[in-house]
């Protein structure tokens, strides 16, 4: 499941490319979002009349369901946008690589919540940090606005994923993807009022890639994503998932006959070699919060 996730996420760069010229990011998003919605709805009416004639029990809309996911829906809406509209100043390729360091991103923020890193982990996180400069800095020693939004990207994206882990463990994956995708379109629609709403012929010119993405990037890939991390290990899950950057650069050349020079490959290549690196000697605690110190019933106490 979690690798047709990154089959699926990693060919929705090309797809999301193809529809910035045609309609803004906003309302790109507000359409893949309520699409996803209500896909994702009537899976959820199948799936309970599938529970009742079997007499199987799933996880309600309990308080880990309805937070995660807002929570989830929340910082998929910042970094879905924030995506989509930086996606206008880089190549899908690069595109792609800086949203994979959401992975090494990950430490990172433990870091902060005074988690020690491993010598490994530490190692890794360096070589995907020089990457990162042969990839994006150039003569000029300036990190472009493109890359910039993408590197934001992917630390939103690092949240996101850390909010799946730690309430997806206590409630229905379906459930919390549905619930993920209806608070991103709750916070895409009124959003458009300050961006603009899209005409129909800017929707009828990218419906291809507003379907892909809405269908499959956004309805298919974040319900994989949201079973597989149900049922693997952290560390293997985003080791999986980060290939979508690899397969990102193939689409960008199948699909948009990129290119990337030598510097630029080089530092794909060195961020690759960090993500990976990354996942062998990650713990746990980096990916998943303490509960006994975030648990919800202490807050509400306090």
């Amino acid at each position: 499941m979690l690798l047709l996730c990154a089959c699926v996420w990693g060919f929705a760069f090309a797809a999301q490319s193809t529809a910035v010229d045609s309609i803004n990011a906003v309302a790109f998003n507000s359409l893949r979002f309520v699409l996803a919605t209500g896909v994702l709805f009537l899976v959820l009416i199948v799936k309970y009349f599938i529970e009742k004639k079997f007499g199987k029990n799933s996880h309600g809309f309990n308080m880990s369901t309805i937070l995660g996911g807002a929570l989830c829906g929340l910082s998929l809406f910042l970094a879905s946008n924030v995506q989509q509209y930086a996606i206008a100043y880089t190549t899908v390729g690069k595109a792609s690589f800086i949203t994979a360091m959401y992975i090494v991103i990950v430490p990172v923020l433990g870091l902060l919540m005074r988690r020690r890193a491993s010598v490994l982990c530490s190692f890794a996180i360096a070589i995907a940090a020089i990457g990162f400069y042969f990839m994006c800095i150039g003569d000029e020693l300036k990190l472009s606005y493109g890359d910039g939004l993408m590197l934001l990207c992917a630390v939103l994206f690092s949240i996101q994923i850390l909010f799946i882990d730690f309430f997806g463990r206590d409630s229905d994956p379906i459930k919390i993807t549905f619930v993920q995708f209806f608070t991103a379109s709750v916070l895409n629609i009124p959003s458009m009022a300050v961006f603009g709403f899209p005409m129909s012929a800017q929707i009828g010119s990218c419906i291809l890639p507003i379907l892909y993405v809405g269908l499959c990037s956004t309805g298919l890939g974040y319900t994989l994503q949201s079973i597989g991390q149900k049922y693997t290990e952290p560390a293997v899950a985003t080791l999986i998932m980060s290939l979508e950057s690899v397969i990102g650069m193939i689409g960008g050349i199948i699909f948009l006959h990129e290119t990337q020079t030598v510097r630029e490959l080089a530092g794909c290549l060195l961020v690759l070699i960090g993500v990976f690196l990354a996942q062998f000697e990650i713990p746990r605690r980096f990916l998943v919060f303490d509960r006994r110190t975030f648990a919800l019933t202490q807050r509400s106490a306090r």
